[in-house]
């Protein structure tokens, strides 16, 4: 199960969920320019590979599926439950 909202470089927003949902045969999401921002291969691959930007086009992290890059300027949180 995965919910997202993905925006590009430019900071506009290229693809969301409604909440959580299933994606049993994998999801790819790739900007206008061709940049890929999220790709979950489908079951049984372990590898994820995403760009994740904010909504002002800042690069927050990446990850090509062996390596993920966390830039100082993230802030994390507990998550609440």
């Amino acid at each position: 199960m995965i919910a997202f909202k993905l925006y590009d470089a430019a900071g506009n927003l290229v693809a969301e969920t409604d909440g959580f949902m299933p994606f049993p045969d994998g999801i790819r999401v790739v900007a206008s320019d061709g940049e890929l921002l999220l790709e979950v291969p489908p079951p049984p691959q372990d590898q994820i590979a995403y760009r994740l930007y904010n909504r002002d086009g800042r690069l927050l992290t990446c990850s090509d599926g062996q390596r993920t890059q966390l830039f100082a300027f993230l802030h994390m949180e507990k998550a609440r439950i």
